[in-house]
């Protein structure tokens, strides 16, 4: 049986290619007798929210193949797809920038609580010293960060006069 199945399968690719409906998504315009560009005409595609669970909660197919309760020819269709993968970047974004936004409310707070335990004479010099390595890191960082954001602004406002172009 399935020989027959592969037969009938190349059979009919044969015969969509010599008829030239070799891609039923794609369909070419004709202007003024000129064939125009080839065009995609597919509409954005809605995902359900149980798939993009579980891409986002799982790092393997096999969980997530789990999660969505979806077979393991829908996962992977589901993976190469651009525009799936593009919602679940989206979304991972908007979670990352939800944590960041989140941390740094609490900031000013976790550096009074850090000088606090440097400032405190019952602490012990070992926890003051990692005390002060934490918060001259995380100054490291936040001035590195800082000036690369200020480096790409700069950057953007130099390069604006040009889009236009």
């Amino acid at each position: 049986m399935p020989v027959l199945q592969s037969e009938f399968r190349s059979w009919r690719k044969m015969r969509l290619q010599k008829s030239g409906k070799t891609n039923r998504s794609k369909r070419t315009d004709v202007c003024n007798g000129m064939r125009s560009q080839t065009r995609d005409y597919q509409k954005m595609k809605e995902y359900d929210e149980r798939y993009i669970a579980a891409f986002l909660n799982n790092y393997r197919m096999v969980d997530v193949i789990r999660e969505a309760g979806i077979s393991k020819t829908k996962a992977y269709k589901l993976r190469n797809d651009p525009d799936f993968m593009k919602v679940i970047r989206e979304r991972k974004e908007a979670i990352l920038k939800a944590a960041v936004n989140k941390m740094t409310a609490t900031l000013a707070g976790d550096v009074e609580t850090l000088q606090k335990i440097i400032d405190n004479p019952e602490t012990s010099p070992q926890v003051k010293i990692n005390a002060l390595q934490v918060k001259w890191n995380q100054m490291r960082e936040w001035i590195t960060t800082t000036d690369i954001i200020k480096r790409l602004d700069a950057l953007e406002n130099a390069s604006e006069p040009f889009q236009g172009v």
